[in-house]
């Protein structure tokens, strides 16, 4: 008799794009899916990682904390992205600088390039 093995799916241990990041520049961001990562990669923002969700996992939040960046948050302007960045927020405060990004269109995809600068840049100085 064969039965398959029960399946579990992973947590998330890992940031989209993680292996792209240039730690010289002193912070990351951090949107939940690929789609507004690459968006905020083709405004110029080249550290940039996705959650690929909205609900930050432990295993992201160490990842995070020992990049020792400081971290930019720009989830989604959605209920689930406003309690993802509220979370991210109180695990990561304590041993990081952390913004999150205010805008007001549903996705940072959503924005056009000039707009996610905008919003990018303010909160990049707030970290810095």
């Amino acid at each position: 008799d064969f039965a398959p093995p029960d399946y579990k799916p992973n947590q998330r241990r890992y940031l989209w794009r993680q292996d792209k990041i240039d730690y010289s520049l002193g912070y990351i961001v951090v949107v939940e899916g690929f789609k507004a990562c690459l968006s905020v990669v083709d405004a110029g923002f080249e550290n940039c990682v996705a959650l690929c969700g909205a609900k930050i996992t432990q295993e992201q939040v160490d990842l995070l904390k020992e990049s020792g960046l400081s971290v930019v948050i720009f989830l989604d302007n959605d209920q689930a992205g406003r309690i993802g960045s509220e979370n991210c927020v109180i695990k990561l405060r304590d041993h990081q600088n952390v913004a999150v990004v205010q805008y007001d269109k549903p996705a940072p995809d959503d924005l056009t390039r000039n707009e996610i600068a905008l919003v990018l840049n303010k909160a990049i100085k707030e970290v810095l």
